[in-house]
């Protein structure tokens, strides 16, 4: 697997992701049960954790 071939793995994951292969299962129950609730939980863990993108001068 070369550099680009991994990162194309990495974003079908991302876009398609396994639920029946979880690294958590709690997060892999409410992605299958509740994908809006999942989906507003992951934006909001992102808004809170992430930083901030830099500004151009």
């Amino acid at each position: 697997m070369n550099g680009t071939t991994g990162v194309e793995a990495l974003i079908a994951l991302v876009n398609d992701p396994e639920p029946e292969h979880p690294l958590r299962a709690d997060l892999a129950e409410e992605y299958s049960k509740d994908r809006k609730k999942f989906l507003k939980n992951a934006e909001d863990f992102t808004k809170k954790h992430s930083e901030k993108r830099p500004q151009p001068d």
